[in-house]
C-alpha cells in the first residue's frame, strides 16, 4: 500500500511539472 501512495505522489509531481 505504501508503494502505491508513493507512486501516486510521484505521478502527481510529474503531472504538475508538465503543467508548469
Amino acid at each position: 500500500l505504501a508503494t502505491v501512495v508513493i507512486g501516486n505522489l510521484v505521478g502527481l509531481n510529474l503531472f504538475l511539472a508538465l503543467l508548469l
